[in-house]
């Protein structure tokens, strides 16, 4: 759910490993998302020599995002309309008419995902995993509370690795050392290990690969 940038990107990726798109995205029609749709259905043609097998890309409705899907995932930005857009009828409905076994929810989008609802949910559907990027509330630590059962047990299918997830002080140290070290390797006239686009100093003056 979501074509934005982000969106994009997500689509990319899981049609490089074979697997068939289905979006739901407010005003489809529009040019931006037509072009998008073209991208995607260009990748989608190429995997499909690959995999040797039809890849589909296809703009739907919420109701057949959610039915038709082994794995969905949410991306759009919250306003008005889209608070609270995955409720427990989506929920329900999620993978009922899918081929296989597997069935996922991913949640990438604050506010989208009425927590509420998702508390019975994973209980009532063990085979479904669910994984949540945001929560709500993801500062103040009252998770356990909230999704744990009576007997303060975690349900197995739910796994959360928020934003804050990479705020720990060890990463946050690490990414400060290795930025420091890129600088300094810069400031030697050597390149930085992390350099994304190493073609802007191959080799040159005076700069070198060594070390």
């Amino acid at each position: 759910q979501g074509l934005g940038r982000i969106g994009e990107a997500v689509a990319q990726r899981a049609l490089a490993l074979g697997m068939n798109i289905s979006v739901c995205q407010r005003s489809p029609e529009r040019t931006k998302y037509q072009k998008k749709r073209e991208r995607l259905k260009r990748l989608a043609e190429n995997r499909a020599e690959v995999f040797d097998r039809e890849i589909d890309v296809a703009y739907v409705e919420k109701d057949r995002l959610f039915s038709a899907s082994n794995i969905v995932t949410t991306l759009a930005a919250t306003t008005a309309q889209t608070r609270y857009w995955v409720d427990r009828r989506a929920l329900d409905l999620l993978g009922s008419q899918a081929r296989g076994p597997v069935r996922v929810f991913v949640n990438a989008g604050k506010g989208l995902l009425n927590e509420a609802d998702l508390a019975p949910f994973l209980t009532a559907r063990p085979d479904v995993e669910v994984r949540l990027d945001v929560l709500s509330d993801e500062q103040t630590g009252n998770v356990r509370s909230r999704f744990s059962d009576e007997d303060g047990r975690w349900p197995a299918n739910l796994k959360i690795a928020g934003h804050t997830a990479a705020a720990v002080p060890e990463l946050r140290r690490l990414k400060m050392l290795n930025a420091l070290n890129n600088l300094r390797r810069h400031m030697d006239g050597r390149r930085p290990r992390n350099l994304l686009n190493p073609e802007v100093m191959p080799g040159d003056p005076p700069f070198s690969s060594e070390g």
